[in-house]
This record gives C-alpha cells, structure tokens and sequence, in this order.
C-alpha cells in the first residue's frame, strides 16, 4: 500500500484511473484539476500488481534495435489522411483516425478505445468505445485535459471478450496498455493495434476554466474544442445563445494551458509514444526556427515501429 502512495504523494500520479480497475478505489477530481486515485482501502495483492502496471512508474521498452535516444523506429514520415474531411477536423494530419476508421472497415478490428467528451457535457473526458466512422470522428480531434480512461477499461475488455480493439492514446496511456498485455496475454489478442499521440503534457482542468474566463462569460459553453477545424484551429466555445468564442493555439496552449501541466508530465521519459506501433504528432512548419501556427492544411509526423498500418488510408513524403 505504501508504495501506490507514494507515486501519489510524490506527485507523479498521471490520474489514469487503472487504480480504480484493479483496487476499486475512487478517482476524485483534486483542488489542481487533476485526477487522484482516493485509497480508502486496498489489498496487498492489489498493491503489488499496481506497482506493477502503473503507468506513472513503468514505461518499459524492451523491444531489439533500438537508438540510443529514439527507440525502436521503423520509418519515419510526414504523413495525412487522404479523406479531406479528416484531415480538416482533426487536430494536425488526421492520422489516428483516419487508421482506426480503416481498421473498422477493414474488419481488422471491432472497436475503437479512445477519449471523448463526456455525454451531456462541455469540459470532462472519458473512455469511449466507438464501432463506426461516424462515432470515431465525433470524438477526434484533442482534448487538452484529464482523462482518467482506463477507469471502465478492464470491464470494457471483460464485457466483449471476443471483440478486437485499436486504442489511440497518449504514450503513457500506451504504456499502461503494454503493462497489461505483458501480464496477460488475453489483452494483447483483444488489443493487436496501439496508435499513439505525441504529447507535451496534459493540462488541468484548471486550466480549461482559466482559457474560458478570459472569454468574460459566467454561463458554461455547450460545446468546446481545443483543436481542429483547420491546422492548428482554434481553442473554440460555443454557448447557447448561439454565440461563439475562439481564441488561436499559441495563445490557448502557449500562454495558458501549457503553464498547468502535472509534475509527472515534465519529467516524462517518452513523449513521442515508443511504445505505439505508430506514434503521431504535428509536424510543423517553421519560421526563422520556431513552430509557425498560420492556419494551413494539416500533417502528422509519424513514426512507426513493428505494425505497417499505413497503406491506402495516408499521404505524404513517405507512404509506410
């Protein structure tokens, strides 16, 4: 018990909710905006088996040929979908869908895990499992807050054991995944396929209600993006009197949910997803040798590691 405590009390917590899958315990929404696992009671064997899975202390890449800084690559691209309206609504190249809406149709898969909204909310993220193109990209596109996604995960798996899934996740959510298949091989047959996104950090939802506020509005928005609609879009809020309020990247990640990211986020061992078999994230042009956010058609970076996905669903410099 005092070792799970400890990653908490120490600040290195990623609140990704698998404390609640395997201990039962609750996941509570601190005075930071973050998600905190809440012990008020947990077994040995829980506790062991957490200090093994748990991704805020267990990112391990045991894979042949790696590089020294990068890990195991297999190629390296800029890549995008070839679907316009993907690429458009998404959040750079529209990559992630674009693959897991191929792997549906293909029949490669039952199922999509990935984050979305909340039903019936504006701000909180969840675990959604999505069986079609249609439920794919109403969840595409960033969610630059928490998400304690793996909370549902293991009773998702449990209630569709013959169901094959692709998860899309940030790479410390791809590294609880690589946990858990290293235990149980069952995970690995329902799970063949992990996308990952490129991460920076996850803001707060502190944060969230801070980029709002500069709006000057005390009534909640009915519907909020961080990204997408263009790359890089807009941070937009819609509210019910049909008004809407956008702000542009640099100012909504650079000069507000940037600065409220988790302590564990600054230290992070793998931002770019080695662990996935194909990691994306956005390439940017560049100006005078920094990122230029001018609104253009978007591209991924991407790199792919044993899986060769691919094909037919991407263009780019290099087509895996």
């Amino acid at each position: 018990m005092r070792g799970v405590k400890k990653v908490v009390e120490a600040g290195l917590c990623l609140g990704c909710g698998l404390c609640k899958s395997i201990s039962g315990c609750d996941m509570i929404l601190d005075t930071n905006g973050f998600y905190r696992p809440d012990f008020k009671k947990i077994d040995r064997v829980s506790s062991q088996r957490l200090s093994k899975l748990c991704p805020s202390i267990n990112v391990i890449n045991n894979q042949k040929n790696n590089t020294e800084i990068w890990g195991h690559v297999e190629t390296v691209s800029n890549a995008w979908a070839t679907d316009a309206s993907i690429r458009r609504t998404s959040s750079s190249g529209g990559v992630t869908s674009a693959l897991a809406i191929y792997l549906l149709e293909s029949g490669c898969v039952e199922g999509v895990l990935h984050v979305g909204v909340a039903e019936g909310e504006f701000l909180y993220n969840r675990l959604c499992v999505s069986r079609n193109r249609i439920d794919v990209l109403k969840h595409n596109a960033s969610r630059y807050a928490p998400a304690a996604m793996f909370t549902d995960f293991l009773a998702v798996l449990k209630q569709y054991p013959n169901d094959r899934f692709v998860i899309i996740g940030k790479p410390c959510d791809i590294a609880a995944v690589r946990n858990l298949q290293r235990e149980n091989p069952k995970i690995r047959e329902q799970i063949p396929y992990c996308l990952g996104i490129f991460c920076a950090g996850m803001p707060s939802y502190n944060a969230t209600n801070d980029v709002l506020s500069v709006f000057g509005r005390k009534d909640n928005p009915v519907l909020l993006k961080y990204r997408g609609d263009g790359w890089p879009g807009y941070f937009q809020a819609k509210y019910a009197d049909g008004t809407l309020w956008k702000m542009t990247y640099n100012e909504s990640w650079g000069r507000i949910l940037g600065r409220k990211l988790g302590f564990r986020c600054k230290i992070c061992p793998d931002g770019i997803g080695m662990l996935a078999d194909i990691a994306s994230g956005d390439a940017w042009h560049t100006k005078d040798g920094y990122p230029d956010f001018t609104e253009s058609d978007g591209r991924n970076f991407c790199s792919s590691n044993p899986q060769q996905l691919i094909v037919g669903v991407l263009s780019g410099d290099v087509v895996v």
